[in-house]
């Protein structure tokens, strides 16, 4: 013997497409924040001996139906090439980025974009998410 019980789970559907919907606005404003401020961070450690670093560094965020990507990086902005050495940026960036012993006297340091990148991660993380958790459970208590 069977019982079954059909339901009508049209307002239930709803409400998760809504919450759906919400979670990804906000994952997108979350992850768009945090690539424009750790570009504006590795900006500031980049090493400045000609600026040609800094000058091609780029940041991108992509939106995707339920996540979004944040990309930051150098050797983009069509690669541009030192003036001094006649080199693009992307053939030492890699170089400059990990040469822990390299003097730069204009400013700047080694680990520029994985020190900022592993600072920033860490408060978003531990503070950043965790508040658009609270604000998603607010918004759907409301509704």
């Amino acid at each position: 013997m069977k019982i079954t019980m059909k339901m009508d789970s049209s307002k239930f559907n709803a409400k998760m497409k809504q919450l759906l919907i919400a979670t990804a606005k906000g994952s997108h404003e979350l992850v768009s924040e945090y690539t424009e401020e750790l570009y504006g961070a590795t900006l500031l450690e980049v090493p400045k001996d000609t600026d040609t670093l800094a000058s091609s560094a780029y940041k991108e965020v992509k939106k995707g139906i339920f996540s979004s990507k944040g990309l930051v990086g150098y050797g983009g902005n069509g690669d541009p090439i030192n003036p001094k050495t006649g080199s693009q940026a992307s053939s030492y960036m890699t170089i400059v980025h990990e040469d822990l012993s390299a003097n730069h006297p204009n400013g700047g340091k080694a680990k520029y974009l994985e020190d900022p990148a592993r600072r920033i991660q860490d408060r978003y993380v531990n503070r950043k998410v965790p508040g658009l958790l609270s604000k998603l459970a607010a918004w759907y208590n409301r509704r």
